[in-house]
């Protein structure tokens, strides 16, 4: 494929991830608002930890959809079809097993909830119980999903997964809104969401076995060798979704024990934006990993280490924008989004936004180490990241409650972006720090300096300006970012031309 094409390849599967992400962020903050005012900050916040609860569900994944990511780009690089066909015949068979035993979990936590968590309601712990065993059954039945989804994203149909997620998002977020209006509870806002998530993994799996006919399901194509191979690098994979829970998933669990499920529900205000942000970066990112797969695999050491770079440069043509944004106009956003009754979170916002952006803006490197199935060590340093996170997050949330434990996320975190993934990228890549700096993240933060000048002169001026000012702020600082990277891309499409 021509470098054009291939450009045009990647942005049309970048606007495909958006497309998914975008309608998950926008009915996400839609319904946080909605339902945060429906049912109060005590239900809102069991919301949170409860959900939060199925993210842990995901490590009986075992790393396995990641794995199948790799080997089906692999196998379809090398055209070789009937290896594809055992990866996914083997990862189906592999998930309706993980399944059973989330539904078995799913039914022991909710028996012993209450030795979990404090409820002062008997009411919160019946709905808490019901939660998760609602989550635990989407859980089971969605396991077997994850081979298609997986399959998918291997094969690089990003448009049709993010129509898909697109649609089941706003349809859910509108029977969400209805049956709130009807005087629903928060369980049956898990019901919902369960349904639409099942729907839209069987309308993936259709699209699957009825659409791509080099991809063929079987009995006879579970194989053991094959089950090992998806094992052996999935397992490394677990180990990072375990660190990743620790991570950005604990501190919710963290305050609900230490400080009450109310705290959860104003720090929950702020690690939703910053979730939602990330995820727009995290959704490109993921574009560039089978592509990072088949250049190892056909052994494009050239094509690997160029396709890294880029996909860190338009990570932190993202990720450094969204943070500045998320610092100036934060407040203000809180304060329409959700009310000023919750404006403490703003604190969290600015604590979490720098290093949540110099992670994010390294994406495509991480990316890199899953495809080149040098993943381990990786996992190794974000494990001991989300360790020392929920030390941290412990140990300063008695002294200083949900922004100690936003320092305790903060501080590791930085650590991992200035200091841990560069090295990783020296070591893989054969580059030199100043290159793999020099290629991304300084020429996005070049970029955005006149935007951060801007911002600075109108806080002189306004030091706390009206929303109509601060609106108008955002749009010009927007577009004179967008009129500096369009300028900088026509520059180098000129060299390149030359």
């Amino acid at each position: 494929m021509s470098g054009p094409s291939r450009r045009s390849k990647i942005i049309r599967d970048i606007a495909g991830s958006w497309l998914g992400l975008g309608a998950d962020a926008i009915t996400g903050v839609l319904l946080t608002r909605i339902i945060l005012h429906s049912v109060g900050d005590a239900s809102f916040g069991l919301w949170v930890v409860m959900s939060g609860l199925l993210g842990y569900y995901g490590l009986l994944d075992l790393g396995t959809r990641n794995a199948i990511i790799r080997y089906v780009a692999r196998y379809d690089a090398q055209k070789d079809f009937d290896k594809l066909s055992k990866v996914v015949s083997t990862a189906l068979a592999t998930y309706v097993v993980v399944g059973a035993v989330a539904l078995l979990i799913a039914g022991v936590v909710a028996w012993r909830l209450n030795d979990i968590f404090t409820f002062q309601n008997p009411n919160d712990l019946l709905d808490a119980r019901k939660l998760v065993l609602i989550l635990g059954v989407g859980a089971a039945i969605s396991f077997p999903m994850n081979a298609f989804g997986g399959t998918l994203e291997g094969l690089q149909h990003f448009v049709w997964i993010g129509s898909v997620q697109a649609t089941a998002s706003v349809l859910r977020a509108i029977t969400v809104f209805i049956f709130l209006r009807l005087g629903y509870g928060i369980v049956a806002v898990g019901l919902i969401t369960v349904v639409f998530n099942v729907v839209a993994g069987g309308v993936n799996a259709a699209f699957v076995l009825n659409r791509l006919s080099h991809v063929r399901f079987v009995l006879a194509g579970i194989h053991r060798e094959t089950l090992v191979t998806l094992a052996g690098f999935g397992v490394v994979t677990f180990w990072i979704g375990v660190s990743n829970r620790l991570r950005f998933e604990s501190d919710a669990l963290v305050i609900g024990n230490m400080l009450g499920l109310q705290l959860v529900a104003i720090f929950a205000i702020a690690s939703k934006i910053i979730a939602y942000s990330t995820e727009v970066v995290g959704a490109m990112s993921g574009v560039f990993t089978p592509r990072l797969s088949h250049a190892d695999a056909v052994g494009d050491r050239a094509l690997l280490s160029n396709m890294t770079l880029t996909g860190n440069y338009y990570a932190s043509l993202l990720s450094f924008p969204i943070a500045l944004a998320l610092v100036v106009f934060g407040k203000d956003f809180i304060q329409l989004w959700v009310g000023s009754d919750y404006l403490s979170s703003y604190t969290v916002l600015v604590i979490l936004a720098f290093p949540t952006a110099l992670y994010a803006s390294q994406g495509a490197t991480m990316r890199m180490m899953y495809g080149i199935g040098k993943h381990k060590p990786l996992a190794i340093a974000l494990l001991c990241e989300g360790a020392v996170n929920i030390g941290l997050s412990i140990a300063l949330a008695r002294r200083y409650g949900i922004v100690g434990v936003a320092w305790g996320t903060a501080i590791p975190l930085m650590v991992t972006g200035l200091v841990v993934l560069p090295w990783f990228a020296r070591q893989s890549l054969q580059i030199s720090i100043a290159t793999y700096w020099r290629s991304a993240q300084l020429p996005a933060l070049t970029m955005l300096s006149p935007v951060v000048l801007l911002f600075f002169l109108v806080s002189a001026v306004y030091p706390r300006p009206p929303v109509a000012i601060a609106a108008v702020e955002f749009a010009v600082g927007a577009a004179l970012y967008g009129l500096i990277v369009m300028r900088r891309v026509r520059m180098a499409r000129g060299l390149a031309a030359r």
